[in-house]
């Protein structure tokens, strides 16, 4: 992940009280910054997400789908719900560049299956 990606992420989720993303490995950030030093690594026009959901086809209907399996505090799962979203706005509009991907801001699918007959289901009770 490109470094001003992860602050812009990191500023979201400090913002919404959750831990940081962890820094690169260092292999990893000492060979981007020798590339970048090197002019070996040109600017891309697009992000890797908007790369991959183009290029499969997904621009109509790529996203989340959350199953509510715990019914024990209704403000919790309320708090998550706005968290969740303003994530997921967020950490898409980090990645969009430009006008490459524009449409993707504001248009991830997110469908939440709320039904209290999931309370304590497991992940493989909900696979089925």
């Amino acid at each position: 992940m490109h470094a001003s990606r992860r602050a812009k992420q990191n500023a979201l989720r400090a913002r919404e009280g959750l831990p940081l993303l962890p820094p690169p490995p260092p292999a990893a950030a000492a060979a981007i910054e020798s590339a970048s030093a090197q002019g070996a690594v040109e600017a891309k026009t697009k992000s890797q997400l908007v790369e991959v959901v183009e290029r499969n086809g997904w621009q109509s209907d790529f996203g989340f789908v959350l199953f509510r399996t715990d019914y024990t505090d209704e403000d919790a799962w309320e708090r998550f719900e706005e968290v969740f979203n303003k994530l997921v706005d967020g950490s898409v509009a980090a990645e969009v560049q430009g006008e490459e991907g524009k449409w993707m801001e504001g248009g991830v699918m997110v469908k939440m299956v709320v039904d209290d007959e999931l309370q304590g289901a497991q992940a493989g009770d909900v696979a089925r």
